[in-house]
């Protein structure tokens, strides 16, 4: 399909900022993840409160990717951990609601980890870490900030004004995370060309994700749609209207299923959808994680 696309995308992003193998830490703690990084009072930073809604940090180039490397451990165990969840439910032919939801928060965790090596993706703070993060501020305008409840930010990563210096972009969002996730994704997506052969492909995925698509639903909404709010599908109208979408998850065959021309939205197809997404972000985070064992 097009991995290979979006792994060149990807690492070249995380290239731009100067990324080299000396920051791919010699062991992972928790201490050294993002959030962490973030509220760590040992990690030099410049914080500037721009708004009541946006701040911006200026950090080091080699602590923020040592930060991100970290994160993407973790992120990889736990994608691991719900991967073998779905296989076991497979084999064990488990109703279909179930895997359908394991599978949809298998698609998100990838999601936000392909979204955050490339330098934009969401991030939740608690009112702690939030209050520990502004008091590196240097002023007065820190009450601006409101640091009683957790907040989520979007955070856009790009070059500092200096050398070997990165500035971080938050912004507090009141969109749902998950709808944020697959509008990264999205945003990834536009950036990647591809050959002819692979643009149906692309198209469709790109059909899947977008959240002004009136026909496809995204993957949140068709989680939502199952697992709330249509109960009866954990019996045997979601039996019938999942069985492709098993067949598909059972033989990773759903690149064949999207090269069905013309391929429609219908029942069983919205359902599949989540198949091919699957498949697509996972193939993609597998080459990413094997470039980064090789760096």
């Amino acid at each position: 399909m097009f991995e290979i696309e979006i792994s060149d995308l990807v690492f070249g992003k995380l290239n731009a900022l100067g990324f080299k193998p000396s920051d791919i830490p010699d062991h992972y703690s928790f201490s050294s993840s993002f959030k962490e990084t973030l509220a760590h009072s040992a990690i030099d930073k410049q914080v500037n409160i721009i708004s009541s809604s946006h701040i911006e940090i200026i950090l080091s180039k080699s602590d923020y990717l040592n930060a991100i490397i970290t994160d993407i451990h973790f992120g990889k165990v736990r994608v691991e951990k719900q991967i073998e969840s779905i296989k076991g439910q497979l084999k064990r032919d488990d109703q279909v609601a179930w895997v359908l939801v394991s599978t949809y928060y298998a698609c998100y965790f990838l999601c936000n980890e392909i979204s955050k090596i490339s330098g934009q993706f969401i991030t939740n703070l608690s009112p702690d870490g939030l209050a520990r993060l502004i008091s590196f501020t240097k002023g007065s305008n820190t009450s601006l900030i409101d640091t009683t409840q957790a907040s989520t930010f979007a955070v856009s990563v790009s070059l500092g004004e200096n050398e070997n210096e990165v500035r971080l972009n938050l912004k507090k969002t009141g969109a749902k995370p998950h709808k944020v996730a697959w509008t990264n994704i999205k945003g990834i997506l536009a950036q990647i060309k591809v050959t002819e052969n692979k643009r149906s492909a692309k198209e469709l995925l790109d059909k899947i994700v977008s959240s002004n698509e009136q026909k496809w639903m995204l993957p949140s909404e068709l989680r939502n749609e199952w697992n709330y709010s249509a109960t009866h599908y954990y019996g045997e109208t979601g039996c019938k209207r999942g069985k492709k979408f098993l067949y598909l998850m059972k033989n990773a065959s759903s690149y064949n299923w999207a090269r069905r021309i013309g391929i429609k939205p219908t029942d069983e197809n919205q359902v599949c959808s989540l198949a091919y997404v699957y498949e697509c972000l996972s193939s993609a985070h597998t080459r990413i994680i094997k470039r980064l064992d090789q760096v």
